[in-house]
C-alpha cells in the first residue's frame, strides 16, 4: 500500500485571528526514502484547501490534535475548531475523509452541536471507541477558564451537549489517545501548567485515575500543550511504550523548546 505523509495547517492570510483556512500538503513516501529518511528530500504537493474560514459566518478555523482513524482505519477524522470573533463563540468538530485524505467533508452541524454550556469549545481531543461501533468516538474539550468537558457519539457526527468531567484541569490544551486495548489516556495539566499528568480510563471516559505524573512542578517550568503517541518500535509484546511531547517554558519569558517523556503503564 502506498504511503503518503500529510501536513495540515491553518493559514491566517491576513485574518486577525489564531486561525484561518485549514490547508493540506502531502508527500508520497517511497521505500528508498524510508531507508534514508531526510525531510529536506520530501516532495510536497501544492497546498489545497480543506476547510474554509468563510463557513460558519466567517469564523477562523484551527488545528490542535492529530487525526484519528475510524471504521477500522478506512475513515480518517481530522479534529478542527473554529475561533469566534467574541469570547462567547467557538465550535469544535471533525472533518471526515473516506479516500485516504484526498477530500474532506465538513461536519458543520456536528461542530455546532458540541458547544459546551456557557463556554465555547476549545482545542478538541478525540479518540475512537472501537467497542461502541466502527465510527463511535469520545471527545475531551478545553473550555475557557479551565476545566474539561466531554461527550460521546455513536457516529462521530451527532453529539450530545458536552458535560463537565470530574477532573481537575488548568486552562490548557488536552490530548486523548485510545490504545490497542481500548483504554483511553488523557494527557492534561492540573492545578496549573507546571503540573502535567496522564489519566487512564477503562470505561470510555466515564471515570479516570491518574496513571503517570509527567511533571510535578518542582522545577518551576511549565509543560503544556501535550500530545501522546504509541511508540510501536519501542514496544514489546507485553509492554507498550508511550511518548508524551509538550511545550516547555518558564513562568515568564520566551519558550524554551519541546520536551519529550517516554513511559509505560505497567
Amino acid at each position: 500500500m502506498a504511503i503518503q505523509l500529510y501536513y495540515f495547517y491553518a493559514d491566517s492570510h491576513g485574518i486577525d485571528s489564531v486561525g484561518g483556512d485549514i490547508m493540506a500538503v502531502l508527500a508520497p513516501i517511497s521505500d528508498a526514502w524510508l531507508a534514508n529518511p531526510v525531510l529536506a528530500q520530501l516532495q510536497f504537493t501544492p497546498p489545497s484547501l480543506v476547510y474554509s474560514h468563510a463557513t460558519q459566518g466567517g469564523q477562523a478555523k484551527y488545528l490542535i490534535n492529530p487525526i484519528i482513524h475510524l471504521n477500522g482505519g478506512v475513515r480518517l477524522a481530522l479534529p478542527v475548531a473554529s475561533w469566534g470573533s467574541t469570547s462567547n463563540e467557538g465550535h469544535a468538530g471533525l472533518l471526515f475523509s473516506d479516500d485516504d485524505g484526498r477530500s474532506w467533508s465538513p461536519q458543520a452541524a456536528g461542530m455546532e452541536s458540541l458547544v459546551a454550556p456557557q463556554s465555547p469549545d476549545l482545542e478538541p481531543a478525540f479518540a475512537p471507541l472501537a467497542g461502541r461501533g466502527p465510527n463511535a468516538s469520545y471527545v475531551a474539550l478545553r473550555v475557557r477558564g479551565g476545566g474539561i468537558y466531554q461527550s460521546w457519539s455513536s457516529n462521530s457526527s451527532d453529539w450530545p451537549h458536552a458535560t463537565a468531567a470530574s477532573l481537575p484541569s488548568a486552562d490548557s490544551k488536552t490530548n486523548v489517545l485510545a490504545n490497542a486495548n481500548g483504554t483511553l489516556l488523557l494527557t492534561h495539566n492540573i492545578k496549573d501548567r507546571r503540573h502535567l499528568v496522564v489519566e487512564k480510563s477503562v470505561d470510555d471516559g466515564r471515570t479516570w485515575v491518574t496513571a503517570v505524573t509527567l511533571a510535578d512542578g518542582a522545577d518551576g517550568l511549565q509543560r503544556c500543550y501535550p500530545t501522546t503517541v504509541v511508540l510501536p518500535e519501542a514496544s514489546e509484546e507485553s509492554k507498550t511504550m508511550y511518548a508524551a511531547v509538550y511545550t516547555v517554558y518558564p513562568m515568564s519569558g520566551a519558550r524554551i523548546g519541546i520536551g519529550l517523556t517516554t513511559f509505560t503503564l505497567d
